[in-house]
Order: structure tokens, then C-alpha cells, then sequence
């Protein structure tokens, strides 16, 4: 089985890419011949809605609140870590 890592905003998200990504993400698992992996933008590490998906999810952001708070200090590594 072929394995897929999609790397996009949450397929969750309510955006062009969230919409993108989902459709993506459900045609690949409904085959069956791929191994799907999200690496979903907007989602801190460890979020229990990426449980719920039917195929294997993983935030992009860290889940340490002292970790976002530096990081958002400045804006270009801010927009670097999502």
C-alpha cells in the first residue's frame, strides 16, 4: 500500500484549502490503495479532532501555549509555524 502525507490547511477548516483538502483526502481513503497522512495547517499537535478523522491526522502547531506565544511575537515565524 502506498503511503500519502497531504500537507494543507485542516481538512476541517473552513477555507478553499480546507475544502480542497477534504475532498482530496475522502477520494483518496475511499479507495483503499493508499495510506492517507494529514499534516493539517491551524491545528496544535495532540487536538482530539484529529482523531475523529478516518484517516491518520497530525497538527502542524505545537500544543505548549509558551511555545505559540513566542512565536507569534513575530509575525513571519508566526506565519512560518502553521
Amino acid at each position: 500500500m502506498k503511503r500519502v502525507l497531504f500537507h494543507s490547511n485542516s481538512a476541517k477548516a473552513f477555507t478553499g484549502f480546507g475544502k480542497n483538502a477534504k475532498n482530496i483526502l475522502r477520494y483518496l481513503h475511499k479507495t483503499g490503495k493508499y495510506e492517507v497522512i494529514e499534516f493539517a495547517n491551524g491545528i496544535q499537535w495532540g487536538d482530539p479532532s484529529l482523531s475523529l478523522r478516518p484517516w491518520k491526522a497530525q497538527g502542524s502547531l505545537p500544543n505548549n501555549p509558551a511555545l505559540l506565544q513566542q512565536l507569534n511575537k513575530d509575525p513571519q515565524r508566526g506565519r512560518a509555524a502553521c
